[in-house]
């Protein structure tokens, strides 16, 4: 899986080349080390039932369930699945460092998978479901970082990761066309994904990371989840392993003195 990432940055129409960067060999060093003031914010393996009232979960029947082998299936493997995990604490959204393992289909089961997973930072959590293209991340005010499994280029299928803005069609920044066996060969893969004011980083299995500024950004108080969608085609499509820390809201009670 050695090979090259192209960044690109999107405005408007237009399309702004930036730079390779190469994806080597899995560092020694963490990617995404500790930064003192965040605390351990949302912490789940999915080894025990989920904490009533700790989260929101909305899916199509077979998807949006913690499995047997204490995994969350976000999407079954068939058609017009969706699949949507929030955790209902809010945080500041200034900073954050986040890492979770996803498993997005294998390309020899079925050609072409469909459509990818997101993991989403967004003001709201119930917003309007959208399946197939939009991988049930069509967030008011969020941004979504994807793993998208169905990017088509002269009727070839491949994988691309991205990040966006409310929805996939407003994508901000996002790497080249990757061979579909990059994401969707069987494995689980390892991510993660840093948001520092305003530039995200993104590394794939420990590798060196590609980076983007979001435009204007501002922070918000808003939720973490992950999301995924099937359409035409499918793949079953699960998450694991997440770990984030992150700025809690914290309410401070006027001091009285008597």
């Amino acid at each position: 899986m050695k090979g090259s990432i192209l960044l690109t940055t999107i405005v408007g129409a237009a399309g702004l080349f930036l730079g390779r960067v190469v994806l080597g060999q899995a560092s020694a060093h963490p990617v995404a080390p500790h930064t003192p003031q965040l605390i351990s914010f949302w912490t789940e393996d999915f080894s025990a039932p989920l904490p009533a009232g700790d989260y929101y979960i909305t899916a199509t029947d077979g998807s949006g369930v913690r499995t047997p082998d204490n995994e969350f299936r976000l999407t079954e493997g068939t058609n017009g699945e969706r699949g949507r995990i929030f955790y209902l604490t809010p945080a500041w959204m200034d900073e954050f460092v986040t890492n979770f393992s996803l498993y997005l289909g294998d390309e020899t089961d079925v050609t072409p998978v469909a459509d990818g997973a997101a993991f989403i930072f967004c003001p709201s959590y119930d917003y309007a479901p959208s399946s197939g293209y939009f991988l049930d991340a069509s967030c008011p005010g969020g941004y979504i970082v994807a793993f998208d499994t169905y990017e088509i280029d002269n009727d070839i299928h491949y994988a691309r990761m991205y990040v966006a803005l409310e929805n996939t069609n407003t994508r901000l920044c996002q790497t080249n066309l990757l061979d579909l066996g990059v994401l969707a060969n069987g494995n689980w893969h390892d991510f993660s994904v840093t948001l520092d004011n305003y530039t995200i980083e993104v590394s794939l299995d420990g590798r060196t990371p590609w980076e983007c500024v979001l435009p204007d950004y501002q922070p918000f108080v808003g939720y973490f989840g992950f999301s995924a969608a099937t359409g035409g085609y499918f793949a079953e499509q699960l998450v694991d392993n997440i770990s984030i820390d992150a700025n809690p809201i914290r309410i401070y009670l006027p001091f009285v003195s008597r």
